[in-house]
C-alpha cells in the first residue's frame, strides 16, 4: 500500500506542474498575441501614413525604407541630386510627425471618453 501512496504523491505533482507549465505556455501567447497585434497596429499605420505623405515622397520613402536604396541610387532614379533627396526624406519626416502627432491626439481624446 505504500507504493500506491508515492505514486499518487508523483501523480499529483506531475498534473500540478502540467497545469502550472499551460498557465505559463497561456502566459506567454497572450504575451506574443499582444506584442503581434501592437507591431501590427503600428505598421499598418505606417503604411497609411506613408500613403498620405504629399507629392513623390509615398515612393521615395518605400525605396529608402523597404526597398533600402541608397541615396545615390535613389537620385539616380529621380533623376535629382542627393541633396534633394535628403530634402525629400526631411519634408517626409516632417509630414509623417505630423501624421502621428494627429493620431496621438485622436488616440488620446478616444482614451478619455
Amino acid at each position: 500500500m505504500q507504493g500506491g501512496g508515492t505514486s499518487d504523491k508523483t501523480g499529483n505533482t506531475a498534473v500540478k506542474y502540467r497545469q502550472v507549465k499551460e498557465r505559463l505556455d497561456d502566459d506567454w501567447f497572450e504575451y506574443l498575441l499582444g506584442r503581434y497585434q501592437a507591431v501590427k497596429e503600428e505598421l499598418e499605420f505606417f503604411e497609411y501614413a506613408v500613403g498620405q505623405l504629399s507629392g513623390r515622397l509615398p515612393e521615395v520613402v518605400r525605396d529608402m525604407v523597404v526597398d533600402e536604396m541608397t541615396w545615390r541610387e535613389m537620385a539616380e532614379k529621380y533623376n535629382v541630386s542627393e541633396t534633394m533627396i535628403a530634402k525629400y526624406r526631411k519634408k517626409a519626416l516632417a509630414e509623417m510627425k505630423e501624421l502621428y502627432m494627429i493620431r496621438e491626439k485622436t488616440v488620446g481624446r478616444f482614451l478619455l471618453e
